[in-house]
């Protein structure tokens, strides 16, 4: 913004109104640096936190590594309130947005909420509502548990979610059935509003419980794999 120019020389943390922790230098920037938190490491998850509630004092700013918290990085965070009290031009002035300062060759995944967290802060929430659990969680979420109770042995299924199973049911027919389970999910999965949560939080865990809670490959599966060119590896 207007208020905290990024240029090649200055970066998140060089204005009165930036803040940053550099987790490589393991310090924290506002205008000046001080030595703050702790090291951080390729894969790690550093989650921030910003608390504008109206109070005493100024807002702050906290940090976690990996669900760790570092503790109140900063305590003198400017609100709308101490800029102009009720002037609705000072509140807008004083919006804050997420950024980054990256050095060449690094790199960063972003998540303001349209994936579930993998370490909530009690009491925070992010800047993307998540999708709401009536109409988009609870459906998907039942056709996945469908999926789920197919893939893993009678007794095991029978455990998790009320389904008749039948005895005798051949492989073609569960797959159709999974199918129209997780059809629930495809428009979901489709919207670039939704896909991204619903992947990480809803069909990569009911998968990787499938796939752990099944039995061995019908033979009928193994032989259209084969006739299909058999199984794919692959790895990132």
């Amino acid at each position: 913004t207007a208020r905290c120019p990024f240029t090649r020389e200055n970066g998140v943390g060089d204005a009165p109104d930036s803040f940053a922790f550099d987790g490589h230098r393991v310090r924290k920037w506002n205008v000046s640096s001080q030595p703050y938190g702790k090291a951080w490491v390729a894969g790690d998850v550093i989650t921030c936190t910003i608390d504008l509630t109206p109070g005493p004092g100024g807002g702050t700013v906290s940090y976690h590594r990996n669900g760790v918290p570092l503790g109140v990085a900063f305590d003198n965070v400017r609100r709308w309130r101490d800029a102009g009290g009720g002037d609705t031009s000072a509140a807008a002035a004083l919006a804050y947005f997420p950024a980054v300062s990256l050095s060449m060759d690094e790199r960063v995944a972003l998540n303001f909420g349209d994936a579930p967290a993998r370490y909530p802060v009690e009491g925070y929430a992010p800047l993307q509502a998540s999708p709401d659990e009536k109409p988009v969680l609870a459906p998907v979420e039942r056709g996945l548990r469908v999926f789920e109770a197919l893939a893993a042995p009678p007794d095991a299924a029978a455990a998790r979610v009320e389904i008749r199973r039948p005895l005798l049911l051949r492989f073609e027919e569960e797959t159709l059935m999974a199918a129209t389970a997780l059809r629930r999910a495809g428009p979901l999965l489709a919207s670039p509003a939704t896909r991204r949560y619903i992947t990480r939080g809803c069909l990569i865990p009911a998968i990787m419980r499938a796939a752990a809670n099944s039995e061995a490959l019908p033979e009928e599966a193994a032989a259209g794999a084969a006739a299909a060119g058999g199984w794919a590896r692959g790895g990132t």
